[in-house]
C-alpha cells in the first residue's frame, strides 16, 4: 500500500524496505530504509500540504493535522528543555516556532525536519554513538534554527543564545578552576553558484571517489569563514575557549545552486 500510494508517485530513485517481523508483519517503531534522497523528496511533499509533481498524494488534511500538533502541557510534563513549547503528534514532532516547522526524530542522529515556512527541508542521516536524542539535539536544533532563519529572515531563536550556569567538579585540566557558564554557538555561510549533482559527482571516477576539486574548495572557504565567525563571537562574549567544533552541510530544497556549511560550537568560560 505504501509502494503504490506514495513511494511511485514520489519518482524515488530507489527501493525502499520495511523491517518485518517472523511472520511479514512491518515493524510499526522504525526499519523503515531509504535513500537519503528519496526520503528528501517525502519531506518535500508534506512541506507542500501532501502535493508533489502536481498530485495530491496525501490528503492536506492529514498535513494540517499533523501540523495543529498535540497537547503541549502533556508534552511538556516531559521536562525536555531544549523542546519546550514543542507537542507530539501522529509520530511527529511539532516545534512553536513561527514558520510551522515539524520533525521527525530517530535514534543516533537520524532526522527529518520541514519547515513551511522557510521553504526548507533538511534530512539528516547519522550514526552517532549514543541513541537518545539528547546527546546531538544540542547541535542540530540550532543548525536546523539557524538554517530556517538564512532561508526566510525570520528573527533566530534565542533558546540557542542564552548562557546557561554549568555546576561542574573542579577541571583536571586547569586545577582550581571550573566551568561556570557555556554558550552554544551557530555560523552558517553559503556557497552560491553550484551545480550540486555535477560538482558532487564529477569526481567520482571509480568507487571510492569524492567530490570535485571545484565543490571542496568551495566548502573549505565557506568553512574557514564561519569558523572564523565562531571565534570572532566567542572573543566578544569574553570565552576561555571554544570546545567540540563540529560541521554540518545542507543543500536547501528548491534553493538550487545553494550549499550552506554550518559550524556549530561551544563557547566555555573559566571562572
Amino acid at each position: 500500500m505504501l509502494s503504490e500510494g506514495i513511494w511511485t508517485h514520489l519518482g524515488a530513485e530507489q527501493d525502499a524496505y520495511f523491517t518485518v517481523d517472523s511472520i511479514g508483519t512491518p515493524f510499526a517503531g522504525g526499519g523503515l530504509n531509504t535513500g537519503l534522497r528519496d526520503l528528501a523528496r517525502f519531506s518535500e511533499m508534506l512541506r507542500n500540504n501532501g502535493r508533489f509533481d502536481g498530485q495530491q498524494i496525501v490528503p492536506q488534511a492529514v498535513v494540517d493535522d499533523i501540523r495543529r500538533g498535540g497537547d503541549k502541557q502533556i508534552f511538556a510534563k516531559a521536562g525536555y528543555d531544549l523542546l519546550k513549547g514543542w507537542s507530539y503528534r501522529s509520530m511527529w514532532w511539532v516545534t512553536d516556532k513561527e514558520g510551522g516547522a515539524f520533525m521527525a526524530r530517530g535514534v543516533h542522529g537520524q532526522r527529518i525536519y520541514v519547515d513551511p515556512k522557510a521553504e526548507m527541508v533538511s534530512v539528516r542521516y547519522a550514526s552517532h554513538p549514543v541513541a537518545s536524542n539528547s546527546a546531538n539535539d544540542p547541535v542540530t536544533l540550532p543548525a536546523f534554527d539557524a538554517l530556517a532563519a538564512y532561508l526566510s529572515k525570520l528573527p533566530l531563536s534565542t533558546a540557542y543564545e542564552e548562557e546557561i550556569p554549568m555546576i561542574t567538579t573542579t577541571t583536571h585540566a586547569i586545577e582550581g578552576r571550573q566551568i561556570t557558564a557555556y554558550l552554544d554557538i551557530v555560523s552558517a555561510e553559503s556557497v552560491q553558484g553550484i551545480n550540486v549533482i555535477r560538482d558532487v559527482f564529477a569526481g567520482m571516477r571509480d568507487f571510492f571517489g569524492g567530490r570535485s576539486q571545484t565543490l571542496e574548495r568551495a566548502l573549505k572557504e565557506a568553512r574557514i569563514q564561519a569558523t572564523d565567525e565562531i571565534k570572532e563571537r566567542a572573543r566578544a562574549l569574553q570565552a576561555d575557549a571554544v570546545v567540540g567544533l563540529d560541521f554540518e552541510i545542507s543543500m536547501p530544497s528548491g534553493k538550487g545552486g545553494m550549499v550552506v556549511v554550518f559550524v556549530t560550537g561551544t563557547a566555555v568560560k573559566l571562572n
